[in-house]
């Protein structure tokens, strides 16, 4: 049986931007750089928060609780997750949280925009790019619906993701050489993110 969190090396010719282009499209989808050393990178979240004012929605289900209430409870399955001690995220919550979620959970302020005062998705599996070794890892949990670990789904995502990543590093390799340009894709301005994570 695999150890948890699942990690999977694989040769990656190209940076995290390179790695980010083919799944840039799908929803929920974000790049961002934890550190000088490492890139995340993720897609397609298993499960979704978000709050607009005192109004709560999981996987786009309204649910009635307060929004710091619920998000905790929203978090409460990945508290438990194993660690990996060599890299900074291998699985899990990744989001934002603005200053007028604070303010609606204490029933003290509406939001007024269009978009919500909080948002989390949970991801599995991830990408980590390292720019000093210039590897990139696929890491998984093997979440299932309830976010409960399953090492042989962690494995098996894993493994699909390598092939589909080897797939499309070799046809972008022999498209750069024909062509000689370079990847469209750039890191998105943080002011982006909401949009980026929550589109219209």
């Amino acid at each position: 049986m695999s150890e948890l969190p699942y990690t999977f090396p694989i040769h990656w010719y190209g940076d995290a931007m390179d790695a980010y282009a083919p799944f840039a499209s799908q929803p929920g989808a974000f790049m961002v750089q934890i550190d000088k050393r490492y890139t995340l990178i993720g897609w397609n979240p298993l499960k979704k928060f978000s709050s607009t004012g005192a109004f709560v929605s999981i996987d786009d289900h309204t649910r009635i609780d307060t929004p710091s209430d619920a998000l905790q409870k929203f978090m409460a399955p990945l508290k438990e997750l194993p660690k990996d001690p060599y890299f900074p995220f291998y699985s899990g919550l990744v989001g934002y949280m603005l200053p007028e979620f604070s303010a609606a959970s204490n029933d003290k302020s509406p939001n007024h925009g269009d978009k919500p005062d909080a948002w989390f998705g949970v991801y599995d599996p991830v990408l980590v790019f390292d720019t000093i070794e210039g590897r990139l890892t696929i890491i998984s949990m093997g979440l299932d619906k309830e976010l409960r670990p399953n090492a042989a789904l962690a494995e098996e995502r894993a493994t699909e993701l390598a092939q589909k990543m080897v797939r499309y590093n070799a046809a972008r390799n022999k498209s750069a050489e024909e062509n000689h340009h370079e990847s469209p894709i750039q890191f998105m301005p943080i002011e982006d993110i909401q949009n980026q994570l929550c589109p219209q």
